[in-house]
């Protein structure tokens, strides 16, 4: 799975208590209900555990070769585990929040899954 590699301390995060059908590892990227989600910790097949659905400065994998701006929307692939600005087939979900060149594999974001994001 696809993972952040920053995220902010669970005080600081919106965040759901949910049972995922497969097991996941602190920090994977998923996908519930339409929803792009961050594991805030590791839990086994089913097992109910803490996942942020809104939570700012995340560094995440985005898709290279792409620029993306402050300001940007996002939209989560969950084939190609990265960000990207492509809607198409893929969830929105964050908005960017500092500038990433063409070449870099990760932006910074805010993870936003609201509905007027």
């Amino acid at each position: 799975m696809a993972q952040v590699t920053t995220r902010p301390a669970i005080n600081d995060v919106d965040y759901l208590k949910i049972a995922h059908t497969a097991a996941v590892a602190e920090d994977d990227i998923i996908v519930i209900n339409g929803r792009v989600l961050v594991a805030l910790g590791t839990y086994a097949i089913n097992e109910a555990g803490l996942y942020a659905y809104e939570a700012g400065n995340i560094t995440a994998p985005k898709e290279a070769p792409l620029v993306i701006n402050p300001g940007d929307t996002l939209y989560w692939d969950d084939t190609a585990k990265v960000f990207t600005k492509t809607a198409t087939a893929n969830t929105k979900s964050a908005i960017c929040k500092e500038a990433a060149a063409s070449a870099d594999t990760t932006v910074v974001l805010d993870l936003c899954n609201e509905v007027n994001l």
